[in-house]
């Protein structure tokens, strides 16, 4: 059997003690029913081989699209089987939210994955972030599903929604192929229309976390048969979910992180490989995925001391800056922050926090000029930004209808254009532009996006834009604050600094 495989067949009661250890190779006797259970997961294996480049390169990187090269598949296989294994043995009603993090859980966890190499640890964290894609389909956020509530949603007497069947053998990896309903339309299609949102975006990073405790024969039943809610929730329980599953995050990128720290490695800058396509199980060409983004981070005061030398060493180039927030308030950390990204080499700019609700959009932007978020074509100075989310005190959209919304940014850009002659960035996400804006896509054509998503890809972009120009992917970056890429190479970054 190829590595892996033979542990989740002999792995039934995976913790027990009588066991032994997880990585001890064991021979299981040969059986018609190891046959049937081997057939399964092998097949559920061939499912991901035909899923994963449609994931690892999505729409923003369909250049870039191939079949995988058979040490690829094997490698993709490897790091599912694994997966899989982590999955039985360590998420589980047994380990609950309290018991999760104390020393002989956490010793367990990375005993498993101590005896595995780095190159096959970093495939298990790209195969990790495949099933985060697919989950991420399956549990949309709301903004998602407004913007594609647009759709035609009438079914015809001929598309009449199926139901979705579950089985047991799903949760113990036994399965028959011809037990898997079918649809005239495909599932994936048919949720575009039919599924409802799971909350905003940090609500989705948390349902993903609980979710991510499934294994991969579980992900795959759900991806082509669960085309609601309700689907998701009752499939959940029907496989020994509950309150333990829905409130306990999944241990793997916990486990993954320290094992990868305990060998010297920054975490970090290694899943940004991951992510760019330089590291995991298909690694692209090193002259596409350096041409095809540029590492960066945001700052506010909330990181009061920041390594510029050490970020700049690390291969970052630009950073962008907090400086001003409604008519009122100036960032205390900006200047000092704005001299030492100066220093240590970076092309750098300012962000203003919008408050639409306390002045408009023109008082805003000359006060954001006034304070640091001005543009100079030095080659240096980046445009600023117009930091457009969720309010943090009160309604998500500051009491203001849709169109008030569009109204208020229109006149904070046009007001910075005439000043310093060229547009801000604008930085949102689908989910607020969506809910917010009514997804206008009256901005795409001026102002450049910084989208903010933390998944493994960008997902959807608001209306107007065909593409990002920066991309926060992160809440966590090394050397203090949010972790960016801009979507394109040095050259570039530069031609927007100036302008």
């Amino acid at each position: 059997m190829q590595d892996g495989l033979q542990y989740i067949c002999t792995a039934s009661v995976p913790l027990s003690q009588e066991r032994g250890p997880l990585h001890i190779k064991r021979t299981p006797v040969l059986s018609f029913a190891l046959l049937v259970q081997v057939s399964h997961i092998g097949r559920v294996a061939t499912w991901f081989e035909e899923m994963y480049p449609k994931i690892r390169w999505d729409s923003q990187k369909a250049y870039l699209r191939r079949e995988l090269a058979v040490s690829e598949a094997r490698a993709l296989r490897r790091a599912l089987y694994r997966q899989w294994l982590f999955s039985l043995a360590f998420h589980t009603p047994e380990v609950t939210r309290t018991n999760r993090m104390n020393a002989a859980s956490v010793a367990n966890r990375c005993r498993l994955l101590r005896t595995w190499s780095t190159d096959e640890l970093l495939e298990l964290e790209d195969a990790r972030l495949c099933l985060e894609s697919l989950l991420a389909s399956i549990c949309p956020t709301n903004g998602q599903v407004f913007w594609n509530s647009g759709a035609d949603t009438f079914l015809g007497p001929c598309q009449q929604l199926q139901r979705p069947r579950f089985y047991p053998f799903f949760y113990d990896a036994h399965a028959e192929a011809t037990e898997l309903e079918t649809y005239s339309i495909p599932a994936a299609e048919l949720r575009v229309q039919t599924m409802e949102g799971w909350g905003d975006d940090i609500d989705q990073y948390h349902i993903l976390s609980s979710m991510l405790k499934l294994n991969p024969s579980q992900v795959m039943v759900l991806y082509e048969n669960a085309l609601c809610r309700r689907d998701v929730e009752v499939f959940v329980d029907e496989h020994g979910g509950g309150n333990w599953f829905w409130e306990n995050g999944e241990n793997l990128l916990h486990t993954w992180m320290l094992v990868l720290h305990g060998r010297g490695l920054p975490i970090h800058e290694v899943r940004e490989k991951i992510c760019s396509g330089l590291l995991g199980i298909a690694v692209d060409d090193e002259k596409y995925a350096i041409e095809a983004n540029v590492p960066g981070f945001d700052i506010s005061h909330y990181q009061s001391d920041v390594d510029f030398a050490s970020a700049y060493s690390s291969g970052a180039r630009f950073v962008i800056i907090k400086a001003t927030e409604g008519t009122t308030y100036t960032d205390p950390s900006f200047s000092d922050h704005y001299e030492g990204a100066t220093n240590a080499g970076f092309i750098r700019g300012g962000y203003h926090f919008a408050q639409p609700a306390s002045s408009s959009g023109a008082a805003q932007a000359n006060f954001f000029i006034s304070n640091g978020g001005g543009w100079s074509s030095d080659g240096i100075t980046l445009p600023g930004m117009l930091d457009l989310e969720y309010n943090p005190s009160g309604d998500d959209c500051y009491g203001l209808s849709t169109s008030e919304l569009v109204s208020w940014i229109s006149d904070f850009i046009e007001t910075y254009n005439s000043a310093e002659g060229v547009y801000p960035l604008i930085y949102t996400s689908t989910s607020w532009w969506t809910e917010c804006t009514g997804n206008s896509d009256a901005f795409g054509s001026k102002s450049p996006l910084v989208i903010a998503r933390y998944s493994s890809s960008v997902g959807e972009l608001p209306a107007g834009w065909s593409y990002y120009t920066i991309w926060q992917y992160s809440d966590s970056y090394t050397y203090g604050g949010d972790a960016d890429t801009f979507n394109g190479d040095e050259s570039q970054l530069q031609a927007i600094a100036l302008g």
